[in-house]
């Protein structure tokens, strides 16, 4: 499944822990995403278009 163009541009939106430091929940769901659908799944708002140039494969971890 596979949605698009919803938008014509791309908005960071202010996450809830922006004024306070992450909590480890906060961190943990993230860590669950990438490690469920990849390393590039979370990422910023502002860096989404944008070329980074090749990417290094990463290892699992042991």
């Amino acid at each position: 499944m596979a949605v698009g163009n919803l938008a014509d541009g791309h908005v960071q939106l202010t996450l809830p822990w922006r004024a306070t430091p992450p909590t480890a929940e906060a961190d943990a769901a993230a860590d669950a995403v990438r490690d469920r659908f990849g390393a590039t799944a979370v990422t910023r708002g502002a860096l989404l278009g944008r070329d980074t140039g090749p990417e290094m494969p990463l290892l699992p971890d042991p």
